[in-house]
């Protein structure tokens, strides 16, 4: 499965970006091996995705078009206001969507007749192409423009969370007992 997203920010060769996504899951405690730990163990599950999402970023509106920005460079001459008009600065056209691509996998479990429940994962997410400058090439400041940003960037993190919880009654009360752990 997939998305297929496209953004105004970017130039026509870039607005596009296609975002896959899977996962698979396995309930280990409907196989007949796992008969004998039911009394116990009375649901078990092992999960496992991997996905892509698209992030926006570095790129302002119509970024990519040349042109002048009105008002700009205002100026006194001869006693006289004089609006002025100041370069866009270089079009912004070889960047594109942010890839944020996340794995993970995780566990579910139920024991004593789900009275007490387990939820465990841990994720990786990966974020590729973040926006930013060159700088293995260099303009002089005389030309008074900066380099445009483009999907050169890469960074990311990865943890884990848990939850455990425990539902019971007594007589006419139920409650609920529950925890969670993230790194």
């Amino acid at each position: 499965l997939g998305r297929y997203d496209g953004s105004y920010l970017y130039y026509k060769d870039r607005r596009w970006g296609f975002f896959p996504g899977a996962s698979v899951a396995w309930r280990v405690s409907d196989e007949n091996f796992f008969e004998p730990l039911k009394s116990v163990v009375t649901d078990f599950k092992i999960r496992a995705s991997a996905g892509q999402t698209g992030l926006e970023n570095g790129v302002n509106m119509h970024g990519y078009l040349a042109g002048y920005n009105w008002s700009q460079g205002d100026a006194i001459l001869d006693g006289n206001y004089v609006t002025g008009v100041q370069p866009r600065g270089v079009p912004i056209r070889n960047l594109s969507w942010v890839k944020n691509t996340t794995y993970n996998i995780g566990l579910d479990a139920g024991l004593f007749g789900n009275k007490l429940t387990l939820t465990a994962d841990a994720f990786q997410i990966i974020r590729t192409g973040f926006p930013g400058k060159r700088y293995d090439v260099l303009l002089p400041d005389e030309i008074g423009y900066v380099l445009p940003n483009e999907n050169l960037g890469k960074n990311g993190y990865y943890g884990a969370e848990g939850m455990i919880t425990y539902t019971d009654k007594i007589g006419e009360l139920n409650y609920v007992v529950s925890g969670n752990v993230t790194y």
